[in-house]
């Protein structure tokens, strides 16, 4: 986390997208990169839900490509393909390009809460190379000093056309700004900084000033179910309050605030660190078993999500408990470390709200009883 808070002091981020961005970033550096980067935050994108068999229609397929097998096998997001299937997508065609590379905006998809963009990338050279990765970041049209704002690692999927030639398409979650969140913004600016020709372990970087303007079809995005309880549970002797529920077509989550003690007794060890209390803290409240917080058990966490009588389990990218000073939302300068009180998101596997019967997050409270958080 301190590497984290580094790297985020030089950052500006508008107060709407401070949550979401930092959050993100937080989640995504505990998991293994495969580039070092200053100032750069590795996204990986992973499967928000099981693959589910679905055939394929003519709306799935774009010119000589499938799109679908693309988002679908490429980058395993199922749920952006079963969206582009039902042809809950807004079809792009935005370009962008210098000498060497250029690229098109193709799909613009999501709900309120997430958008992604997929886009191709076309090489203009006769360079040979394996794979391609570029550094981006999607922010709103309103912002007018772009090189303030943090940029993000895309990793692109080789595909070819119909004349044989290499094509890499880059599925982008819309970082920092995710979600249209600013209600008068009437387009997104999605700037390309930087390409990596990456060839085996070798990698040629090329920085480039590229930038294309994305009006969003706000009728395509779906909307969430979200839920505000400001509710006082205790969990495991800790006063945590609950903030929130957010069903999203891509995950499903609760939040919740909560105070850790300025030391911390663990196993006859006093532990005074604020960063190392966190950590501990945190999987200590959950009942996660793992070091670092990846794979913990549904079964066996306070905190349940309930769908039509089944427990609903964490997502499978790593982002299922992670927290943050809950301070860094409210400080309007730099990110800190600071503070004893900490901001917590769970999240969990999606599902179809509109089908399920009964839907409700269900706490074991330190006493043994349950409460229940009842969203249908």
């Amino acid at each position: 986390m301190k590497r984290l808070e580094k790297a985020f002091d030089s950052i500006k981020t508008p107060d709407s997208w401070k949550e979401n961005l930092y959050k993100t970033a937080y989640a995504e550096t505990i998991q293994p990169k495969k580039f070092s980067l200053k100032r750069t935050i590795t996204i990986t994108f992973a499967a928000a839900a099981a693959c589910m068999a679905s055939a394929l229609t003519v709306g799935a397929l774009t010119g000589t490509f499938n799109i679908v097998e693309i988002l679908r096998g490429g980058f395993s997001d199922e749920i952006s393909a079963e969206k582009y299937i039902r042809g809950q997508y807004q079809e792009l065609d935005v370009t962008c390009e210098n000498e060497n590379i250029s690229f098109e905006a193709m799909a613009f998809m999501g709900d309120i809460d997430e958008t992604y963009t997929l886009i191709a990338a076309r090489p203009k050279t006769d360079m040979t190379f394996d794979s391609m990765a570029i550094e981006v970041s999607v922010l709103e049209n309103t912002i007018t000093n772009l090189d303030e704002y943090a940029t993000f690692t895309i990793n692109g999927i080789a595909d070819t056309d119909e004349g044989g030639n290499p094509v890499y398409f880059f599925n982008v979650r819309n970082l920092p700004c995710c979600g249209l969140y600013e209600i008068g913004s009437e387009s997104l600016i999605m700037r390309i900084s930087e390409v990596r020709y990456i060839d085996g372990y070798n990698q040629t970087t090329e920085e480039v000033n590229l930038s294309m303007e994305i009006v969003p079809d706000i009728t395509k995005l779906s909307q969430i179910e979200y839920q505000e309880y400001k509710e006082v549970v205790d969990i495991n002797g800790i006063q945590c309050i609950v903030e929130d529920t957010h069903l999203s077509d891509y995950q499903a989550s609760i939040s919740f605030i909560y105070n850790v003690p300025n030391t911390l007794d663990i196993g006859g060890e006093v532990i005074s660190e604020d960063y190392l209390i966190g950590d501990i803290k945190i999987r200590d409240i959950l009942n996660l078993k793992s070091e670092y917080a990846y794979e913990p058990i549904a079964e066996e966490c306070p905190i349940k999500l309930i769908v039509d009588g089944e427990i609903m389990q964490f997502i499978e990218h790593n982002e299922e408990a992670y927290h943050f000073p809950y301070e860094n939302m409210l400080n309007d300068e730099n990110i800190s470390n600071e503070g004893t009180t900490f901001f917590c998101r769970l999240n969990f596997e999606p599902f179809t709200f509109s089908e399920a019967k009964s839907v409700a997050f269900e706490i074991e409270t330190t006493d043994g009883e349950t409460k229940i958080f009842k969203v249908k």
